[in-house]
């Protein structure tokens, strides 16, 4: 993130938005070019490596996975002092597979691009959820 280029660009793969050098640095100047135009801020640190982790403590086994992941990050959250907004529920309703396939296939890439990163639509999605754990609405008042 701040000393760049993203690992996914050096394995050869072509990024959905791509830029030169650090993803800290692209933030940065997309703020400078869009001044007051951005609010709030957020920053998502870890990912891939983190869920491997996750996933091999688990064994591979998907139960688990489903089952622990929440509650683990939750914690962890918790223990950190900041808030945690689990979009898992928006991304994957549970209880019909067909309404858990059009949902992945509608707020990712995946379906279209064979990419896991959101759609423009799931990153709107994120940030709802991201906005109403923030309790943001309560700081414009």
């Amino acid at each position: 993130m701040i000393a760049g280029p993203r690992l996914f660009r050096q394995l050869g793969r072509e990024l959905h938005d791509d830029f030169e050098g650090s993803q800290l640095d692209a933030a940065v100047a997309f703020l400078h070019a869009h001044p007051g135009q951005v609010s709030p801020i957020t920053l998502s640190i870890g990912g891939g490596g983190d869920v491997l982790l996750f996933v091999a403590a688990c064994e591979e086994d998907f139960t688990c996975i489903q089952s622990q992941a929440p509650s683990a990050i939750a914690a962890t959250a918790e223990g950190q002092r900041v808030r945690f907004a689990d979009v898992f529920a928006r991304f994957n309703p549970q209880g019909d597979p067909q309404a858990e396939t059009a949902s992945i296939c509608a707020l990712t890439l995946v379906c279209t691009q064979g990419d896991g990163h959101p759609s423009d639509l799931g990153y709107r999605t994120i940030a709802e959820s991201l906005f109403d754990a923030a309790d943001y609405a309560r700081l414009l008042r």
